[in-house]
């Protein structure tokens, strides 16, 4: 049975630590973003078998040891903002979800802070992100790839130097959208992007065949 929370909100200074759930729906639920960078809102040692989110919004939080066996939901809801990874386990079927350093902010100021504090404990040695497991579309902006567990039968590192000086703007990426990546990394400045293969579209094996194209002119990793 789908357990169901609606309308909670996790402030500066509070924190979901501790619980695991099976087939979850999120309805109206936030994080807040902190005036205290070191109070940001946590969530720890959380597992989820199989979440789906409606008009919610994850940003500016902390995750370490979370567990989410499936995401989807309403467009609107699947980008995650801002937030800080530690040992945290993407896998299952997702929407179309977008995990960035980005926050909307309340001043320019406070984005600053925010995508500084967040690329500078994205220097740690520790392991962020898996996301072997993933079956969807998955964009990963800004975040650093040495933290990000891949699978690289369908993903792939492309460091920003090899985007720019290598040769792809021959390669016909059709409806692809790792083309989109190819170019964030080179006009955003990142250090790296991660190009993962959409395991549900019929698309698919063009993408792991794009990806192998990108391997074979050295460009990606």
């Amino acid at each position: 049975m789908r357990q169901k929370i609606r309308g909670a909100v996790l402030r500066e200074g509070q924190s979901l630590r501790g619980v695991t759930f099976g087939d979850l729906l999120l309805d109206d639920c936030r994080t807040r973003l902190a005036e205290d960078f070191d109070a940001r809102p946590v969530i720890e040692d959380v597992s989820v078998a199989s979440l789906r989110v409606k008009s919610c919004s994850l940003s500016g939080a902390l995750l370490r040891n979370v567990t989410v066996g499936g995401l989807t939901g309403d467009q609107g809801s699947l980008f995650i903002n801002g937030c800080e990874f530690h040992n945290v386990m993407l896998s299952g079927a997702i929407g179309d979800l977008t995990i960035q350093t980005f926050v909307t902010a309340r001043t320019p100021e406070e984005l600053a802070m925010y995508e500084h504090r967040v690329r500078e404990a994205d220097q740690g040695d520790d392991m962020g992100l898996d996301i072997r497991g993933v079956e969807g579309d998955l964009s990963i902006r800004g975040y650093s790839a040495h933290r990000i567990r891949i699978d690289p039968t369908f993903q792939a590192v492309v460091p920003r130097e090899r985007a720019v000086a290598g040769v792809w703007d021959d390669i016909d990426f059709g409806e692809s959208t790792l083309e989109i990546a190819l170019q964030d990394v080179v006009r955003r400045g990142w250090k790296d992007t991660i190009l993962s293969a959409n395991k549900r579209s019929r698309h698919f094996e063009e993408d792991v065949a794009i990806i192998t194209e990108l391997r074979q002119r050295g460009i990606a990793l």
